[in-house]
């Protein structure tokens, strides 16, 4: 929202699900997805695109108040898909995790309060207490302290997407930094079946797609 009112830039038009497939609603965006969000709320119906105009502006704003040059490329960034993951998981080799914990306690996904909306849906046999999204950190946080790592909203990363690691960098830094790629998200989302909310569940998505299950979360490269 701060992004917003200081550029002007204000994405619209968000991809929602309707009858089983994705269809594009113009009247949508991220200040109104399709249900209700708030300051706390994960920003979702943002490209991944708009993920990197935001990254720009940030780091601007942090030049500004350490009164250093903005030529660079600054602190903040999107993660690697392999950065991604070693936070995800923080030290676990379980498919998820919390190993065999109570998916609602850890992770907002669908599940039995969904099911009340969305009858057809497979779902998790619990309540998390939330259709859509739920404000960050409303649940267990993995042992990095990382809240809604999985769930709640699937995360644009900066890789180009492949259908393997064959050939992925060794060092953690991004696959390809072209433009003209799928990118990859990570973390599953609030209308996915809990079998897709994993550590290495990973999607290729158009760089300028936008839907109401796809949001951010920025790495900072320490100096």
């Amino acid at each position: 929202a701060a992004f917003v009112r200081e550029t002007g830039y204000d994405p619209a038009g968000c991809l929602l699900p309707v009858r089983g497939k994705w269809e594009l609603d113009t009247s949508r965006s991220w200040r109104s997805p399709g249900f209700d969000q708030t300051d706390r709320h994960p920003v979702v119906c943002v490209s991944h695109e708009d993920a990197q105009r935001y990254v720009q502006w940030l780091n601007q704003k942090v030049a500004r108040a350490l009164s250093v040059s903005a030529g660079g490329s600054g602190p903040y960034r999107l993660p690697s898909e392999s950065e991604w993951e070693y936070a995800a998981r923080a030290g676990t080799t379980t498919a998820r995790f919390w190993g065999d914990g109570h998916p609602c306690d850890y992770a907002n996904g669908a599940d039995l309060t969904a099911k009340d909306e969305h009858s057809s849906w497979v779902t998790a046999n619990c309540r998390d207490g939330y259709v859509h999204t739920a404000p960050a950190g409303s649940f267990r946080p993995n042992a990095f302290g990382l809240h809604d790592i999985l769930g709640n909203a699937n995360q644009w990363v900066q890789d180009c997407y492949a259908d393997t690691y064959a050939g992925a960098p060794s060092d953690g830094s991004a696959a390809s930094s072209q433009n003209s790629c799928l990118r990859v998200n990570r973390g599953g989302s609030w209308n996915l079946d809990p079998r897709y909310l994993r550590s290495a569940v990973r999607y290729g998505n158009y760089p300028n797609a936008r839907d109401n299950a796809v949001g951010f979360r920025l790495a900072r490269t320490l100096p």
